[in-house]
């Protein structure tokens, strides 16, 4: 990714609503994602999640995802469905869960075990304590090194 489309990546994020260091863990090792944006948000108003792919090496990648709103829940639970992109997204990342009202913000799971030189995608997903689900209506892509 060039410089310039780091920065306008970064100025994304921050129009988004994400923090400084979100934007900043942006322009810090390999990034290609499915476009300059996150990954378009999910169906459901009341959680909405987003993700990019950041510090690809050949056999790992820290997914980073954001949290818009937990709507009426008091607490969401965030990873990703991920896989290699000629394949169904059946691995799943390790889940965090947050909380507190009113609450958004940027989380990230480093994933590891993935093949070198190889096309994967994912899907953020945002579980909400009041039982709202939301997958990202985008996938995003990366290939390892």
């Amino acid at each position: 990714m060039t410089e310039g489309n780091q920065a306008q990546t970064r100025r994304s994020v921050l129009k988004r609503g994400g923090t400084a260091a979100a934007a900043g863990l942006l322009g810090v090792g390999t990034l290609t994602t499915a476009g300059s944006a996150p990954v378009a948000a999910a169906d459901d108003p009341d959680v909405v999640v987003s993700g990019n792919a950041i510090q690809v090496t050949d056999t790992t990648a820290r997914l980073v995802g954001w949290i818009d709103s937990l709507g009426g829940a008091d607490e969401i639970t965030a990873f990703f469905y991920y896989g290699p992109a000629d394949e169904p997204l059946d691995q799943e990342s390790p889940k965090q869960t947050f909380g507190g009202r009113p609450y958004n913000g940027t989380y990230f799971v480093d994933v590891t075990g993935l093949d070198p030189n190889t096309d994967y995608a994912f899907k953020a997903v945002g579980i909400a304590s009041d039982g709202d689900q939301d997958l990202s209506d985008g996938t995003g892509s990366f290939t390892t090194e």
